[in-house]
């Protein structure tokens, strides 16, 4: 008994440095590695942001990120979590909590990595008080398909965590932060795009000008706080005059609440949570790119026998399933006699299928013949993906 014991402790001991070693060559092209005297589960791995000319001992110091690691033999491993590492007194996840699970050896590896928020929706806390994650669940919804755009989301969290909530160190501010106009939820920094303008610019767009109408009124206030405490009318007076040069007509209410970017933040927060529901989001991201690169590619090579009268034909297949095992073939060929009316169109456009056509010697008659995709090809053949999995379009090219 003594001898099984001590060999399931070795085992876990080694298959816990196996995940730990996989985790922090996971993690250290991006980030500063800072690791803990004593190992305590809820923090194996402490990361920090590679930001210059920024300490820990600064009035504002630079935020960190929390890791837990933890290794599976196989999907059927089950893995224990306190709940408090995960979300705090009043139940909301910490955000730049993190989990990355490592499966398997040699060519079976795989790596996912789910945020606190992630473990609170797909998870229930026993009445031990710890999360029971399922190695198979977070295989089929979770994995890291495309290790950019985990390290990039890993990063967002990070930068959008507020400071009160970094439990590594307390500070107390010496002075008001800087806004940071940067800031919006990670997952609406993900890599999906909209032609009509991207969610994180035009965010920022609004914030500063809010911002800019809250200098205005700081001004105004400044100046209306030194007539009421000045004692002398005379110059009470040159102060109001100030005021009134400065300010009389000059201040307009920002318009700050946009029904369109409403709209468009509420459909593409669905759009982020159908994909990670169904476990395909990291496959959709990765999708945009290899698409990209493939049209990129063909396109460079073939630029020669592109004319006034050329039709650029993009096929795509892939598995309706799981957005998996997709094939590209370009074609260039000349136009019918009837030139289209759109720049794109479409000849298939089913789930698991998609032929666009691009109208790609507007292109020369314009003189800007590019080696690149055009962008809003681009977006609209990812959007069709998304729309054909999740709703009815009629099957019916454009």
């Amino acid at each position: 008994m003594n001898n099984n014991k001590s060999s399931y402790g070795i085992a876990r001991a080694h298959n816990g440095a196996i995940g730990e070693s996989r985790t922090k060559s996971f993690l250290i092209d991006r980030f500063w590695i800072l690791e803990r005297s004593v190992d305590i589960e809820g923090a194996d791995i402490i990361i920090q942001r590679r930001l210059q000319g920024q300490g820990i001992l600064d009035d504002v110091p630079p935020r960190f990120g929390i890791v837990q690691s933890k290794f599976s033999q196989d999907e059927n491993t089950p893995h224990l979590l306190k709940q408090e590492y995960v979300i705090d007194e009043k139940g909301k996840p910490h955000q730049e909590f993190f989990l990355i699970l490592n499966v398997g050896f040699e060519d079976s590896q795989k790596m996912c990595l789910m945020s606190a928020k992630d473990i609170v929706e797909n998870f229930n806390v026993d009445t031990d008080g710890y999360f029971r994650l399922s190695t198979k669940k977070i295989i089929s919804k979770f994995p890291i398909v495309n290790k950019g755009s985990s390290l990039d989301f890993i990063d967002n969290s990070i930068q959008c965590a507020e400071f009160y909530k970094n439990r590594l160190y307390i500070f107390k501010e010496l002075k008001s932060p800087k806004p940071n106009f940067n800031s919006i939820y990670p997952d609406f920094k993900r890599n999906i795009d909209y032609v009509d303008g991207n969610i994180p610019d035009l965010f920022k767009e609004q914030k500063l000008r809010a911002y800019d109408f809250i200098v205005e009124i700081e001004k105004m206030h400044s100046l209306l706080l030194k007539f009421i405490q000045e004692v002398d009318p005379v110059e009470a007076c040159y102060i109001a005059e100030s005021f009134n040069h400065y300010h009389q007509d000059r201040i307009e209410t920002p318009q700050i609440f946009n029904k369109d970017f409403y709209y468009k933040c509420k459909r593409y927060f669905d759009q982020i949570n159908l994909l990670k529901g169904d476990g395909v989001l990291e496959t959709y991201l990765s999708l945009k790119k290899i698409v990209k690169d493939e049209v990129d590619n063909f396109l460079s090579s073939n630029i020669r026998n592109v004319d006034v009268n050329s039709q650029l034909i993009v096929y795509l297949k892939y598995s309706s399933k799981d957005l998996s095992n997709l094939i590209i073939q370009n074609e260039i060929k000349p136009l019918n006699d009837i030139t289209p009316k759109d720049y794109f169109s479409y000849s298939v456009l089913t789930e698991g299928e998609i032929k666009m056509l691009v109208n790609i010697g507007l292109n020369v008659r314009n003189s800007d013949l590019s080696t690149c995709f055009n962008e809003c090809c681009l977006i609209d053949v990812m959007e069709k993906i998304y729309e054909l999995r999740y709703f009815d379009i009629n099957n019916k090219a454009k």
